[in-house]
């Protein structure tokens, strides 16, 4: 298993030789809603995690009614989900800003990435009533 940077990929210098200046390590859009971040950004791989939390919803709400064992499999499922969330989130701004090339100025991409993350705190508290809403029927 690959243990630096440099050999999962993530090294500090991009290919082309021009170094990356000082990102934010942890991206909240990225983390919070990675389908939609992933997307816009040009990161498809952030569309994987709708499937997976679909994978994982039905695993909590199967083991409800299933044997005891199911729901520790739906407990490691979401925390394994969340895990994997969190490596995403915490290459996302060194892979976002490789991918727009540096044609945004380092102001404009941290000040859109911060908007990012506002987006995911609403998006995630509209959620949140949502489904206390139909919880609550």
């Amino acid at each position: 298993m690959p243990d630096s940077a440099e050999e999962r990929g993530l090294e500090r210098t991009p290919p082309d030789g021009q170094p990356l200046p000082s990102l934010p390590r942890f991206n909240w859009g990225a983390f919070l809603i990675p389908p939609v971040w992933g997307v816009a950004h040009g990161l498809w791989a952030g569309v994987f995690f709708l499937p997976l939390w679909a994978f994982v919803d039905n695993l909590a709400r199967s083991s409800n009614s299933g044997p005891v064992w199911m729901r520790g499999l739906a407990l490691v499922a979401a925390i394994g989900t969340l895990a994997f969330q969190y490596e995403y989130a915490s290459t996302a701004n060194r892979l976002a800003w490789r991918r727009s090339g540096g044609r945004l100025p380092l102001e404009a991409f941290l000040r859109r990435e911060r908007l990012w993350a506002a987006g995911g705190v609403v998006t995630i508290a509209v959620l949140a009533v949502w489904a206390g809403m139909y919880l609550a029927r």
